[in-house]
This record gives structure tokens, sequence and C-alpha cells, in this order.
């Protein structure tokens, strides 16, 4: 997927990808170990935290 770096460039601001354990039994949960995104991955959800704020913020500067 394109991301882009800088705002005014074409491309996601961010994106996350989750894995979810299902078995349709049980409770579902949140899978952590690969092939789930691992911390510093472009799709982590931290990750993807990180760069909405970032772009929210140099987007809307003068908010709060």
């Amino acid at each position: 997927l394109p991301i882009r770096e800088h705002v005014g460039q074409v491309g996601f601001d961010a994106y996350s990808t989750i894995v979810v354990e299902c078995d349709n039994q049980t409770v579902a949960t949140l899978w952590v170990y690969p092939p789930a995104p691992q911390p510093g991955d472009r799709d982590h959800y931290e990750t993807f935290i990180e760069r909405i704020a970032r772009f929210y913020a140099e987007r809307f500067p003068i908010l709060p």
C-alpha cells in the first residue's frame, strides 16, 4: 500500500494490520507473534497511532 511521508503526497497517512486468533468456538484473541506486525513495522498498531498523531499535528498546527 502506498504510504506518504509528508502532507500533500499521495498515499495513506497510516495503516494497521491485526491478526486475530479465532476458532469460532472460544474467545477471539489478538495474536502478537509473527506473522503479526511487530513493533517498528509500518503496519504495527503503535506505528499507526504515532503516524496519525504526527500527520494530524502537521495538518492542523493551530489546534491545541
